[in-house]
């Protein structure tokens, strides 16, 4: 028998939505970095001062266009970010909830009573609920996961296709994924999927034509900082993910049950089911090549669901074998209400104890820290208390003042948070992800994307923008004639003019094309 175009949930499938609403709830969180979002928007929506970071300074510090889009939407109706991220962080959960009800649908046998174990299993975890708030796109890249599974299931179907075609601009190693997805459908059905493809094309073009015009460059600033190879740490990073959440021991045995139903000729959609795998397979190498990230689990966050999603249907499997209903009945709530508890009690090794407890401390293990550091963290745990400073209103009246307000170079201590805080002063991001002659530094990092050697070199761009006449193009070389610069900066001198004209261009489309072109390569301190 077909499966219904909306099932209904089973309440098993309630219960697990009601336990990872208030763990998504419970694990909430806001990461540093959110808060570059954050100064981008209101510099956008009530300084004036365009989509950037400081004021005059044209440099892409942010990951998604589409988070940052949906954050945009949300700020300009009048939300308060802590309010945003709490609503989309609940919402991404139910959609994603409901998404994998749709997925086991299709994966399960029919007459058999419903265990959903890639549900049991995310609805529950750790990693995966913490990353539905942190005020970054991550809870797109999992609702993303589950989608592209989808997918793979029902090629050709519209309302997956949309999600699909942004995906590179929710993350963009999601183009990788997208291009197995695009020749999945084609071998599918036969018939190269054009819709899908001219949809992504229209939204990742639009976007690259966008930021040619504007920022004069093809990839993010954030591209630069983290384009690194650093396989010892990416394979660690892997193994952080992989072994607090017993991975070594239930992908062999959903392999090993895969394969045992298959000779059975008991498993359905087993091609489909390997190509879920394949789908996060560029994603995982990306994330192994460039050192995994500095926190545990994100970056993995999308091949993780996916390789869930892949164990759909196996239990329900084996349980329909069982001679009478009663059994599979029992069978699937011991089996669903198992893994949940495996699941949930599951935590990794950077957390003290258990992160359900409000006093559990986070520390950094195998150079990866986790989100009870950002948790507990004061000046982001008073968000709610000191962003009432930056109401819209607020906002507004600073650029009512006579001439504008003043924007001096602040040295702020607290990273982003505070740069945050002084949205109305020019700050240097020291982790680079803001500014690029950072961003493009050859300083070995001592945990992903974090390079203690930036600090000096920042510093030394401190003193720049402070005895500079004016920021704008030319104040490296005036920097240099006035005998300003440290060394690096007059050794690189011709590279880092390139980047300037990039960081202060005029959105001349032609001129912007032509330095978006212009590779000038690392800087070398």
């Amino acid at each position: 028998m077909p499966a219904k175009r909306f099932p209904r949930p089973r309440a098993i499938e309630w219960l697990f939505l009601c336990g990872g609403l208030f763990l998504v709830h419970r694990y909430f969180w806001l990461m540093d970095d959110a808060f570059i979002y954050f100064r981008y928007i209101d510099n956008l929506l009530f300084l004036g001062l365009g989509l950037v970071f400081n004021q005059g300074e044209y440099v892409e510090g942010f990951s998604s266009p589409v988070w940052l889009l949906l954050l945009s939407g949300l700020r300009g109706a009048g939300l308060e970010y802590l309010l945003a991220v709490k609503l989309l962080a609940a919402l991404a959960f139910a959609v994603f909830w409901y998404l994998l009800v749709l997925l086991d649908r299709r994966l399960a046998p029919g007459d058999s009573p419903t265990v959903n174990l890639p549900m049991a299993f995310m609805a529950f975890n750790y990693g995966i609920l913490c990353y539905f708030s942190s005020g970054l796109e991550a809870p797109l890249v999992q609702v993303l996961a589950i989608v592209y599974a989808l997918y793979v299931l029902r090629p050709g179907s519209l309302a997956l296709e949309m999600p699909l075609a942004l995906s590179p601009l929710v993350r963009h190693e999601m183009a990788g994924p997208l291009l197995i997805a695009l020749l999945w459908g084609w071998k599918k059905s036969g018939r190269f999927p054009r819709r899908l493809a001219l949809m992504a094309v229209a939204a990742v073009g639009s976007w690259l034509a966008f930021r040619v015009y504007y920022y004069a460059d093809l990839f993010p600033n954030t591209f630069y900082v983290k384009d690194t190879t650093w396989y010892s740490q990416g394979l660690l990073f892997l193994h952080n993910t992989l072994a607090p959440y017993h991975g070594y021991v239930l992908i062999p045995l959903a392999l090993f049950a895969g394969v045992v139903l298959n000779r059975r000729g008991a498993l359905s959609h087993p091609t489909e089911r390997l190509v879920m795998l394949a789908l996060g397979a560029p994603v995982l190498l990306y994330v192994v090549r460039i050192g995994g990230d500095a926190r545990h689990f994100r970056y993995l966050a999308f091949p993780f669901c996916l390789c869930a999603c892949a164990a759909g249907g196996l239990a329900e499997s084996f349980i329909a074998r069982l001679s009478n209903l009663g059994q599979q009945r029992a069978a699937a709530v011991i089996v669903g209400s198992s893994m949940a508890v495996v699941s949930f009690s599951s935590f990794p090794p950077q957390v003290d104890k258990h992160p359900i407890h409000a006093d559990a401390r986070g520390g950094v293990v195998d150079n990866i820290s986790d989100a009870s550091y950002h948790r507990h963290w004061p000046l982001v745990a008073g968000f709610s208390t000191w962003s009432q400073e930056l109401s819209p209103d607020r906002l507004r009246s600073l650029t009512r003042v006579a001439g504008g307000f003043r924007y001096d170079l602040r040295d702020p201590r607290g990273g982003c948070a505070n740069f945050y805080r002084h949205i109305d002063s020019r700050a240097i991001q020291q982790i680079g992800f803001t500014q690029p002659l950072l961003a493009r530094a050859r300083v070995k990092a001592e945990r992903p994307a974090h390079k203690a050697g930036l600090k000096p070199l920042r510093q030394d761009l401190v003193r720049i923008y402070r005895s500079a006449q004016h920021i704008g193009p030319g104040m490296y070389r005036a920097a240099v004639e006035k005998g300003n610069a440290p060394p690096w900066i007059v050794r690189n001198l011709e590279r880092i003019e390139i980047i300037e004209r990039k960081m202060f261009n005029r959105h001349e489309f032609l001129a912007n094309l032509r330095l978006a072109f212009s590779f000038p390569g690392k800087i070398v301190p």
